[in-house]
C-alpha cells in the first residue's frame, strides 16, 4: 500500500478501505495539495495541522487577537478561513474563456496540419528539381564527351585528308 493518500489509486482504495478509515477516523492533518484529511502527517503529500476545535471557535470571539497569539495555526486559518465565490459570470467567463482556448487549439492543429501539407509539398518538388539538375549534368557531360570526340574525328579527317594532298 502506497503511503501517501494522495498516492492511492483506485484498486489501492478499494482493497484497503479498513485500513483508511483507520487514517481519517481522528484527522489531526490536512494535504495543502488536495484537501485529504489523515491522522498522521505520514499520509499525505503536504501535511499542514488542523488547528483544534477549541482555538477555531475562539476566532469568532472578540477575544481573537488573543486567541490567535496563543495559537499559531489560528493565523493561518484565519486567513484561509473561507473558500473563494464563484458568481454565474465568474463561471460563464471561464466557460467562455475554455471554448476560446479550445477553438484557437483546433485553429492552431489546422494551421499546422496545412504547413505540414505544404512542406510535404516543397520536398517533391525539391526531389523532382534536384533529380533535373542530375540529368542535365549528365546529359551536358556527354555532349562535352561527343563534341570532344567529334573534334578528334575533324582532325583526324583533316589530317588525313591534307596528308593525301601532300602525297
Amino acid at each position: 500500500m502506497a503511503t501517501k493518500m494522495c498516492e492511492f489509486n483506485r484498486r489501492t482504495i478499494e482493497h484497503s478501505l479498513g485500513a483508511i478509515y483507520a487514517i481519517v477516523a481522528e484527522p489531526k492533518f490536512i494535504c495543502r495539495s488536495c484537501a485529504r484529511v489523515a491522522g498522521s502527517e505520514q499520509n499525505l503529500c503536504k501535511p499542514s495541522a488542523i488547528p483544534p476545535k477549541a482555538c477555531l471557535d475562539k476566532v469568532d470571539t472578540p477575544q481573537s487577537d488573543t486567541a490567535t497569539e496563543t495559537c499559531a495555526l489560528l493565523l493561518e486559518a484565519k486567513a484561509t478561513r473561507q473558500l473563494p465565490e464563484l458568481s454565474f459570470n465568474d463561471a460563464a467567463r471561464a466557460k467562455q474563456s475554455v471554448a476560446d482556448t479550445d477553438e484557437q487549439h483546433q485553429l492552431h492543429e489546422k494551421h499546422l496540419k496545412k504547413q505540414r501539407k505544404m512542406l510535404k509539398k516543397q520536398k517533391k518538388m525539391y526531389k523532382k528539381l534536384s533529380k533535373i539538375v542530375r540529368k542535365e549534368q549528365k546529359l551536358l557531360k556527354k555532349r562535352s564527351e561527343l563534341d570532344a570526340h567529334l573534334s578528334e574525328m575533324v582532325e583526324a579527317a583533316s589530317l588525313h585528308a591534307t596528308s593525301k594532298h601532300l602525297h
